[in-house]
Protein backbone atom coordinates (compact mmCIF):
# COMPACT_ATOMS: atom_id res chain seq x y z
CA UNK A 1 0.00 0.00 0.00
CA UNK A 2 1.41 3.41 -0.96
CA UNK A 3 2.04 6.09 1.64
CA UNK A 4 -0.66 8.33 0.14
CA UNK A 5 -3.22 5.50 0.35
CA UNK A 6 -2.30 4.97 3.98
CA UNK A 7 -2.61 8.70 4.71
CA UNK A 8 -5.96 8.96 2.94
CA UNK A 9 -7.26 5.90 4.81
CA UNK A 10 -6.00 7.38 8.06
CA UNK A 11 -7.75 10.68 7.31
CA UNK A 12 -11.09 8.97 6.61
CA UNK A 13 -10.80 6.79 9.72
CA UNK A 14 -10.03 9.93 11.73
CA UNK A 15 -13.13 11.72 10.35
CA UNK A 16 -15.39 8.72 10.97
CA UNK A 17 -13.95 8.19 14.45
CA UNK A 18 -14.38 11.88 15.28
CA UNK A 19 -18.01 11.86 14.16
CA UNK A 20 -18.73 8.63 16.06
CA UNK A 21 -17.08 9.81 19.26
CA UNK A 22 -18.79 13.18 19.13
CA UNK A 23 -22.19 11.46 19.19
CA UNK A 24 -25.57 12.89 18.39
CA UNK A 25 -25.37 15.35 21.27
CA UNK A 26 -22.54 17.18 19.54
CA UNK A 27 -24.24 17.41 16.15
CA UNK A 28 -25.51 20.86 17.08
CA UNK A 29 -21.96 22.08 17.75
CA UNK A 30 -19.37 23.50 15.41
CA UNK A 31 -16.09 21.64 15.05
CA UNK A 32 -12.75 22.15 13.37
CA UNK A 33 -11.06 18.94 12.26
CA UNK A 34 -7.34 19.08 11.47
CA UNK A 35 -4.92 16.71 9.78
CA UNK A 36 -1.69 16.69 7.75
CA UNK A 37 -1.45 15.60 4.12
CA UNK A 38 1.83 15.03 2.31
CA UNK A 39 2.50 15.85 -1.35
CA UNK A 40 5.64 14.19 -2.68
CA UNK A 41 7.89 14.67 -5.69
CA UNK A 42 7.62 17.53 -8.17
CA UNK A 43 8.01 17.17 -11.91
CA UNK A 44 10.21 20.06 -13.08
CA UNK A 45 11.25 20.39 -16.74
CA UNK A 46 10.28 16.77 -17.40
CA UNK A 47 12.36 15.48 -14.49
CA UNK A 48 11.05 14.14 -11.15
CA UNK A 49 12.61 16.07 -8.25
CA UNK A 50 12.42 14.59 -4.78
CA UNK A 51 10.59 16.84 -2.34
CA UNK A 52 7.81 16.98 0.20
CA UNK A 53 5.13 19.58 0.87
CA UNK A 54 3.33 19.02 4.17
CA UNK A 55 -0.15 20.49 4.00
CA UNK A 56 -1.93 21.30 7.25
CA UNK A 57 -5.61 20.59 6.61
CA UNK A 58 -8.33 22.37 8.59
CA UNK A 59 -12.04 21.66 8.01
CA UNK A 60 -14.78 23.73 9.63
CA UNK A 61 -17.94 21.69 10.23
CA UNK A 62 -21.37 22.70 11.48
CA UNK A 63 -23.12 19.49 12.46
CA UNK A 64 -22.07 17.00 9.78
CA UNK A 65 -21.69 19.62 7.03
CA UNK A 66 -18.30 20.94 6.02
CA UNK A 67 -18.54 24.69 5.44
CA UNK A 68 -14.89 25.50 4.76
CA UNK A 69 -11.74 23.52 4.05
CA UNK A 70 -8.19 24.87 4.06
CA UNK A 71 -5.00 23.11 2.99
CA UNK A 72 -1.89 25.17 3.62
CA UNK A 73 1.80 24.33 3.27
CA UNK A 74 4.84 26.48 3.88
CA UNK A 75 7.08 26.54 0.82
CA UNK A 76 10.68 27.72 0.48
CA UNK A 77 12.89 28.47 -2.55
CA UNK A 78 14.74 25.19 -1.83
CA UNK A 79 11.58 23.14 -2.45
CA UNK A 80 11.34 21.69 -5.98
CA UNK A 81 7.65 22.72 -5.93
CA UNK A 82 8.81 26.35 -5.69
CA UNK A 83 10.03 26.05 -9.31
CA UNK A 84 6.38 25.67 -10.38
CA UNK A 85 5.85 29.39 -9.69
CA UNK A 86 6.49 31.96 -12.40
CA UNK A 87 9.70 34.01 -11.99
CA UNK A 88 7.63 37.05 -10.92
CA UNK A 89 5.77 35.13 -8.19
CA UNK A 90 9.05 33.49 -7.10
CA UNK A 91 10.61 36.95 -6.68
CA UNK A 92 7.59 38.17 -4.70
CA UNK A 93 7.59 35.10 -2.43
CA UNK A 94 11.34 35.33 -1.80
CA UNK A 95 10.78 38.78 -0.29
CA UNK A 96 8.33 37.33 2.27
CA UNK A 97 9.11 36.34 5.84
CA UNK A 98 7.22 33.10 5.12
CA UNK A 99 5.60 31.82 1.92
CA UNK A 100 2.74 29.35 1.61
CA UNK A 101 0.75 27.55 -1.03
CA UNK A 102 -2.88 27.09 -0.11
CA UNK A 103 -5.87 25.31 -1.57
CA UNK A 104 -9.20 26.34 -0.09
CA UNK A 105 -12.86 25.41 -0.48
CA UNK A 106 -16.03 27.16 0.59
CA UNK A 107 -19.38 25.39 0.53
CA UNK A 108 -21.91 26.72 -1.95
CA UNK A 109 -24.06 29.25 -0.07
CA UNK A 110 -21.88 28.55 2.94
CA UNK A 111 -21.66 30.81 5.93
CA UNK A 112 -17.86 30.71 5.92
CA UNK A 113 -16.36 32.44 2.89
CA UNK A 114 -12.98 33.05 1.31
CA UNK A 115 -13.44 36.77 2.07
CA UNK A 116 -13.83 36.06 5.81
CA UNK A 117 -10.53 34.16 5.94
CA UNK A 118 -8.72 36.54 3.56
CA UNK A 119 -9.60 39.49 5.83
CA UNK A 120 -8.17 37.68 8.87
CA UNK A 121 -4.99 36.83 6.96
CA UNK A 122 -4.57 40.41 5.74
CA UNK A 123 -4.93 41.65 9.34
CA UNK A 124 -1.93 39.44 10.21
CA UNK A 125 0.27 40.72 7.37
CA UNK A 126 -0.53 37.94 4.90
CA UNK A 127 -1.33 38.77 1.27
CA UNK A 128 -2.62 36.55 -1.51
CA UNK A 129 -0.88 36.08 -4.84
CA UNK A 130 -2.34 34.31 -7.87
CA UNK A 131 -0.02 31.42 -8.79
CA UNK A 132 -1.26 30.96 -12.37
CA UNK A 133 1.80 29.02 -13.59
CA UNK A 134 1.77 26.81 -10.43
CA UNK A 135 -1.79 25.62 -11.19
CA UNK A 136 -0.90 23.53 -14.24
CA UNK A 137 1.66 21.14 -12.67
CA UNK A 138 -0.41 21.12 -9.45
CA UNK A 139 -3.51 19.94 -11.33
CA UNK A 140 -1.47 17.31 -13.17
CA UNK A 141 0.00 15.92 -9.93
CA UNK A 142 -1.70 12.77 -8.58
CA UNK A 143 -2.19 14.62 -5.25
CA UNK A 144 -4.76 16.89 -6.94
CA UNK A 145 -6.91 13.97 -8.14
CA UNK A 146 -6.44 11.89 -4.98
CA UNK A 147 -7.85 14.62 -2.75
CA UNK A 148 -10.49 15.79 -5.26
CA UNK A 149 -9.34 19.42 -5.29
CA UNK A 150 -11.25 20.40 -8.45
CA UNK A 151 -13.54 22.81 -6.56
CA UNK A 152 -10.74 24.30 -4.48
CA UNK A 153 -9.17 27.71 -5.09
CA UNK A 154 -5.38 27.76 -5.23
CA UNK A 155 -3.48 30.79 -3.89
CA UNK A 156 0.05 31.63 -2.83
CA UNK A 157 0.37 33.49 0.46
CA UNK A 158 3.08 35.93 1.47
CA UNK A 159 3.49 36.61 5.19
CA UNK A 160 5.58 39.65 6.03
CA UNK A 161 6.51 38.39 9.52
CA UNK A 162 7.18 34.95 10.91
CA UNK A 163 4.62 34.64 13.72
CA UNK A 164 2.13 31.77 13.71
CA UNK A 165 -1.10 32.64 11.91
CA UNK A 166 -4.33 32.37 13.93
CA UNK A 167 -7.75 32.05 12.35
CA UNK A 168 -10.71 32.87 14.58
CA UNK A 169 -14.24 32.14 13.44
CA UNK A 170 -17.22 32.96 15.64
CA UNK A 171 -18.59 29.75 17.17
CA UNK A 172 -15.47 27.67 16.43
CA UNK A 173 -12.22 26.98 18.26
CA UNK A 174 -9.34 29.14 17.00
CA UNK A 175 -6.91 27.54 14.56
CA UNK A 176 -3.19 28.31 14.71
CA UNK A 177 -1.15 27.61 11.61
CA UNK A 178 2.43 26.89 12.75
Amino acid sequence: MRLQDILMTRFFIFIIFTLLISGCGRLSQNNVVSDKIIMKDAKVNGEIKSGVLTFHKYSWFAQATMHYDLLIAEITPDDPFFQWFSPIVQRDLQSCGRAFISSKYQAINGILTHALFREQLENQGVTELVPTQFMIPFKLHHFYQRYALGRYKLVALCQRGSDPITLKVQGYSPVTIP
